[in-house]
């Protein structure tokens, strides 16, 4: 997988990407496909203040298809939900702790004395 700074001459596979969102989900709000210098506008503007980044292998899998619970353009469309494993558990996880177990750590106790005098003052 390679990840890196999206550049102006990406933008026509960006746009590919994008335009199925836009004609076929609610995802986005908007119903046009926007122009190619219109999207170059965009990523200049958002390039010069925060990284825009391309991966150009994504990984994704599907975790869960929920039928019709996006309206847009007077329709209901069909939403994925997708997934990436970042990084395997090593061990078994553990079940949480009930809020009844935690009042009884000092340190927990401690945090919400402070909370609670903060909020009283």
């Amino acid at each position: 997988m390679i990840i890196r700074y999206a550049a102006p001459q990406d933008v026509p596979q960006m746009l590919l990407i994008y335009e199925p969102y836009i004609a076929d989900s609610a995802i986005t709000f908007e119903t046009v496909v926007p122009a190619r210098t219109e999207f170059e506008n965009r990523l200049k503007i958002v390039i010069n203040g925060f990284p825009w980044l391309i991966c150009e292998r994504l990984g994704f899998s599907e975790f869960a298809l929920f039928n019709k619970i996006g309206y847009k353009n007077s329709s209901w469309h069909d939403v994925l939900w997708m997934v990436l494993v970042i990084n395997s558990h090593e061990k078994e996880q553990s079940n949480p702790l009930l809020f009844s177990d935690l009042r009884s750590d000092f340190r927990v106790l401690e945090i919400i004395r402070k909370e609670t005098t903060l909020l009283n003052q």
